[in-house]
């Protein structure tokens, strides 16, 4: 990032390396994810010490909980995941037990009924790869009867590790805690839909619902403390790039409200927190008052939501100041002309009139009575008695009316209605852009730069993935001009499958697009 500065900074361009790193959001959830992971070890221990704490039992129902969890539940996994994919005899097994058990009805659920288990096979998991271990706990316990099977059969030649009824229970509960991270983290790579809008309303929901899970399942409170300890870090960090803020701003479900609300929200939670804990229904210590603390002081603070308004604004007034210089320089006009433009300018000024209405007590004095008179004659009609060499004198006035266009603007698109949870799901976020881009020309102009700005890497990821493919070890002199053309091709290639009749429909955006409209593919005739 600092490299591109300095790139950029001979040609007139202004960027800023923090302010505009943007971090990727599956990356910062994996990384969530592999803090919980690493603490599930001391998440027992962690949870019989505030019990102590709290001078509250332990019943034999959470003490076989607590052990079965300092067993390593997802070591155990990883220990039959090895086992029954050791060899090609003992996948074929495991593959057969599944058909003759889906034949036969032999896999029966607690209340007696059978169903079947898709043929599958286990997986493993790898710490750089998004919700593997996710996928790996989710398969196993999908295959786990006829893993049971299988052991049972071959017992006497070679051992399988077998997960117990508690270790399968405690087991459970960690998928239904990773299920939250992974749904967040498919919600948030889609490739041709914006993404950005969503990536802080998304890390409050994992937290939340995080929050929640400590509640329900308090063995694991320690574990997920420290995901959502993480998850604070990341946001902390990212709170003062301007981008995000713009990009709720442009998403009418959202808008500046979402930021406005959090901070209540949260302090309200927080006073309601702290009067439950001091009572020993819940038998909550200190430790947990002091983690939620710290976690309500990392959200949206009011200087923090004031700074996301105003990086709006000064964004709208940037860009109605890019129009207003690349205006055509004025000139003489005709009767009609002038006419027209004084009936612009005073509609301009009825539509406005809103942002400059004041009670007459609040009004400054005036230093005499003929001071109105003039002032009025020079807002009425600021170019007739102008002189066109007084520019210093007129660019005052230009810069009031830029910002009071900004202002306008800006009221009429909080006042308007924002979109419903009910509507969400038929929402179109660029659809709602190409309609409204003449009511709210500016924020538009905004909406197009951060729109295609994406929540994930994935897709630049795929790019590098896929250049490996091209400049290969036999490929390894292609000059840069020549990779550029063979990516684009090769994604003119691929865009062209996916549109054929054949493919799947997808009606997503594609943000790249435009680059392959004049792209044409055409084989030499032999």
């Amino acid at each position: 990032m600092e490299e591109l500065a300095t790139y950029l900074a001979p040609l007139g361009a202004e960027f800023h390396p923090e302010r505009n790193c943007i971090r990727c959001f599956p990356h910062i959830m994996n990384l969530a994810v592999n803090d919980m992971l690493s603490s599930l070890s001391d998440a027992a221990a962690e949870y019989r010490a505030e019990m102590s704490q709290s001078d509250l039992p332990i019943d034999s129902k959470t003490e076989s909980y607590l052990q079965a969890l300092e067993s390593q539940p997802v070591d155990v996994v990883r220990a039959a995941v090895h086992d029954c994919r050791r060899s090609g005899l003992r996948r074929e097994g495991l593959h057969d037990i599944i058909v003759d058990g889906n034949r036969l009805g032999r896999f029966r659920r607690p209340d007696g009924g059978a169903y079947t288990i898709r043929p599958l096979q286990l997986l493993r998991n790898v710490p750089t790869r998004w919700s593997s271990t996710y996928n790996m706990i989710e398969r196993y316990l999908e295959l786990h009867p006829a893993i049971a099977e299988l052991a049972l059969q071959i017992r006497n030649d070679a051992r399988i590790t077998v997960a117990s009824h508690k270790q399968y229970e405690v087991l459970q509960d960690i998928l239904s805690v990773l299920r939250v991270a992974h749904n967040a983290q498919q919600l948030l790579s889609a490739e041709k839909t914006p993404t950005l809008a969503l990536a802080f309303p998304v890390y409050e929901a994992v937290i939340k619902h995080w929050e929640q899970l400590c509640g329900v399942i308090p063995e694991l409170s320690h574990s997920i403390s420290s995901g959502i300890s993480k998850l604070r870090e990341y946001v902390t960090r990212t709170q003062d790039v301007p981008v995000h803020s713009l990009s709720m701003f442009v998403n009418p479900s959202l808008k500046l409200d979402w930021i406005r609300a959090l901070y209540s929200h949260y302090m309200g939670k927080f006073q309601i927190f702290c009067i439950r804990a001091r009572s020993t229904v819940l038998g909550l210590g200190k430790p947990h008052i002091l983690r939620f603390a710290y976690q309500v002081r990392d959200n949206w603070t009011p200087p923090q939501a004031a700074a996301a308004e105003a990086a709006v604004r000064d964004e709208m007034l940037r860009i109605r100041r890019l129009i207003t210089a690349a205006a055509p320089p004025p000139r003489m006009s005709s009767s009609s002309n002038r006419s027209t433009q004084a009936q612009n300018r005073g509609y301009l000024r009825l539509v406005t009139a809103g942002a400059t209405l004041r009670r007459a007590s609040e009004l400054p004095p005036l230093e005499n009575s003929s001071r109105p008179a003039k002032f009025a004659r020079q807002s009425l009609a600021p170019g007739i008695h102008s002189n066109h060499n007084s520019t210093p004198a007129t660019r005052p006035n230009t810069d009031a009316r830029d910002q009071m266009l900004v202002d306008e603007e800006f009221a009429r698109y909080m006042e308007d209605k924002t979109v419903s949870n009910e509507q969400m799901g038929s929402f179109d976020l660029t659809e709602y852009w190409k309609v409204h881009q003449y009511t709210y020309p500016l924020i538009f102009r905004i909406a197009m730069d951060v729109l295609p700005v994406q929540a994930s890497s994935v897709s630049s990821e795929r790019v590098f993935s896929s250049s490996k493919q091209t400049c290969t070890s036999d490929r390894n002199r292609i000059t840069p001009e020549n990779m550029e053309y063979l990516q684009v091709l090769k994604h003119a290639l691929i865009r062209r499958r996916r549109e054929s009749p054949t493919a799947l429909e997808n009606d997503d955006l594609d943000f790249v697009s435009h680059m392959f409209e004049n792209v044409s593919l055409e084989l030499d005739e032999p």
